[in-house]
């Protein structure tokens, strides 16, 4: 499905993916609930990769909408994630709270 989208859109998937994701401070990386708030402007897009069962969609109890990956396989398993993971880790770390930058 991302080799489908346009280059621009893969740059936003690049985002949207990267921010679904905590980076692991010496253990594994895992899935993270993001925000519309920290999503607004993909948005549009996030709702794309919902719809093709990448993300899952839904509310938070005080009704923000939220997004996160649908499985942590794409974590594990999916090997550009894993390239865009690496090669923002510091800042991702850092941005998070889970160290120096």
């Amino acid at each position: 499905m991302y080799n489908r989208l346009s280059s621009g859109e893969q740059e936003q998937a690049k985002h949207i993916f990267v921010q679904l994701v905590n980076p692991g401070a010496g253990t594994e990386d895992t899935r993270r609930l993001a925000y519309r708030t920290d999503l607004e402007q993909d948005w549009p897009l996030v709702t794309k990769l919902a719809n093709e069962r990448l993300v899952v969609t839904n509310k938070s109890k005080d009704g923000v909408e939220t997004a996160e990956l649908v499985h942590e396989a794409l974590v594990r398993h999916w090997q550009q994630l894993r390239v865009w993971m690496e090669q923002d880790r510091e800042f991702l770390t850092w941005r998070l709270g889970f160290g120096p930058i």
